[in-house]
């Protein structure tokens, strides 16, 4: 994956350009100490948090899944940044949220686009907001993208195909990984595969509730929640060798 740098001659147009790093004008940097995120998935919020807090150094950051919350939230603090997940704006295909439209916000907008909406970027950026960033650009970019915007620079960052997710952090999973045991990877193999726990079962001679425990146990080690993340995670295990 290329990283992102920052070309000599900055774009003045607002356009989109998939796959590749795309960098616009912006009329002023920004120097937000606060941030406000809003997703609906739990580790997209917690791995954000987690950046902002202790790669970003942003002192304030608070998390939720509700954009009238957060839009609350918004007018309590100075210049906040507000991270809002592209599947919670109220109008998808032409965004008018007043969280990006209305005039004269101090606070600036970034929109994490999903996969699925990824085209309307350009349209978001139009209508306001300070960023737009593929959900699934991994952590280098996503920081990178977050340093361009404090430098007045308006990113828009979206990907042709998926890399490893924000959530993912590769050093502690790979530092986990080691201490898996034998039982706790073939599960997590058959997980990656597409086996529900009773052909686990079946093809591991485990009982059921055996089954259980290895992917709870798993689940807990890797700090996943849910049996996509766990696919996800195995398959980037299994690339690496690690599973």
């Amino acid at each position: 994956m290329n990283a992102i740098a920052r070309p000599e001659t900055l774009r003045t147009s607002v356009a989109t350009r998939v796959g590749g790093p795309l960098w616009v004008d912006s009329e002023a940097a920004l120097s937000p100490t606060s941030a406000i995120i809003v997703a609906r998935e739990t580790l997209l919020r917690r791995a954000i948090v987690e950046i902002l807090n202790h790669q970003l150094g942003f002192a304030d950051v608070e998390e939720t899944a509700d954009l009238a919350a957060a839009e609350e939230a918004a007018r309590s603090r100075a210049s906040p940044l507000l991270l809002i997940d592209s599947c919670l704006l109220p109008d998808r295909r032409s965004p008018a949220s007043t969280l990006i439209d209305r005039d004269g916000a101090e606070c600036g907008v970034v929109v994490l686009a999903d996969k699925t909406l990824v085209r309307y970027g350009p349209q978001w950026m139009a209508r306001g907001a300070r960023a737009v960033i593929d959900k699934r650009v991994d952590r280098t970019e996503f920081v990178a993208a977050l340093g361009a915007i404090r430098r007045g620079e308006r990113p828009c960052r979206l990907l042709s195909e998926a890399h490893l997710p924000i959530w993912l952090d590769p050093l502690r999973i790979e530092r986990r990984a080691l201490t898996l045991r034998d039982r706790d990877s073939d599960v997590l193999r058959l997980i990656a595969a597409g086996f529900r726990n009773q052909q686990i079962s079946d093809q591991l001679r485990l009982r059921p509730p055996t089954v259980k425990a290895y992917i709870a146990r798993s689940f807990a080690l890797l700090g996943l929640t849910n049996r996509t993340a766990a696919a996800i995670c195995a398959h980037w295990l299994l690339d690496q060798g690690l599973l």
